[in-house]
């Protein structure tokens, strides 16, 4: 499948429309202002990545929010590295890392692949980017991002695009781009002129997906028929709000995705990172986690900086609880 592009412009699967108009907006940003609990009162648990670990066995680790470290056979790879403190294209204004949450770029391992589901600030960081692009040994982006690096100063021969179910393989291991339902754009004037999607990884024994940001929609179905079922799949339950209901999913349909994707294991993410909608922090786990015992979806919910082995990758303990 190939995805759908018009002019300069990339299309979702289905034509969607955000339900936004100027009096929502208002009434939105009035609710915003108001709104309680929208950061933890704690900074947020961290555990220092056991580097030796984590080379050593096949593992995925939760870095906070959508970003992803894995290693699968020896080969090791970040997904959407966005390890500053704020997601916006300023350091003085806009949404702000909450306390606690932010892996020191010192701490990562080695990595081999940096893979980019989409170019929204949250998920696609310059100054992360420009801190790791010199010790990695390739960057796959989806269809006209490179442009983006390029103009960053990364070594073009590194950097390779991907259009929905392009794939590649590096030392063995599979790197398969998918589609997702959502947008792109960096600026008022590049709205969706960059393709988005979301990373499968296969590597000999352990298969994961990494869902970026999506509305819920008939795609990880389609996923699941073309790749077969996953190991565990990371899959956004956060930021979701009416109002863009089509681009974010709420956690119920979060839930209902990795059971399309008949996953074995779910990881929740998009959380615990950033304000970026009107529900209180905490939320997008309480509802995921009462659905899935609701639905016998077995969940994980790790500190971030917990080294899960793919093995069994469980970790119950209800660290935001105590916050």
């Amino acid at each position: 499948m190939n995805s759908i592009k018009k002019g300069e412009k990339y299309h979702n699967l289905e034509f969607i429309k955000m339900k936004m108009n100027f009096n929502k907006f208002k009434n939105m940003s009035k609710d915003y202002i108001k709104k309680k609990n929208s950061v933890p009162t704690l900074p947020i648990p961290r555990i220092q990545i056991n580097k030796e670990k984590f080379t050593n066995e096949n593992s995925l680790v939760w870095l906070g929010h959508s970003t992803i470290l894995g290693n699968l056979d020896s080969v090791s790879f970040i997904i959407d590295p966005m390890l500053t403190n704020r997601a916006s294209p300023f350091n003085w204004i806009g949404p702000k890392r909450f306390n606690g949450s932010l892996t020191p770029i010192n701490e990562l391992p080695n990595i081999d692949v940096i893979l980019i589901t989409h170019n929204h600030y949250d998920h696609l960081d310059k100054n992360t980017i420009l801190s790791l692009k010199d010790n990695v040994k390739a960057i796959y982006v989806p269809f006209d991002n490179k442009q983006i690096l390029i103009k960053w100063g990364v070594q073009e021969t590194k950097i390779r695009e991907f259009d929905w179910f392009g794939d590649i393989l590096f030392n063995g291991v599979k790197f398969a781009f998918c589609p997702t339902q959502h947008f792109s754009g960096r600026s008022l004037t590049d709205r969706d002129k960059y393709l988005w999607g979301s990373w499968a990884v296969f590597g000999k024994e352990h298969s994961i997906y990494i869902s970026g940001d999506s509305g819920y929609n008939e795609h990880f179905k389609m996923i699941n028929e073309r790749y077969g079922s996953f190991d565990i799949a990371c899959i956004e339950c956060g930021a979701y709000n009416d109002n863009w209901s089509e681009i974010h999913m709420i956690p119920e349909e979060s839930v209902q995705a990795s059971i399309d994707l008949k996953a074995k294991v779910m990881l929740p993410m998009h959380w615990a990172g950033f304000d970026l909608s009107m529900h209180s922090w905490d939320e997008p786990i309480a509802r995921a986690e009462k659905i899935a015992i609701d639905l016998g979806v077995t969940i994980t919910t790790p500190i971030i900086g917990q080294i899960l082995n793919l093995n069994k990758p469980i970790q119950n303990e209800k660290w935001w609880k105590k916050l």
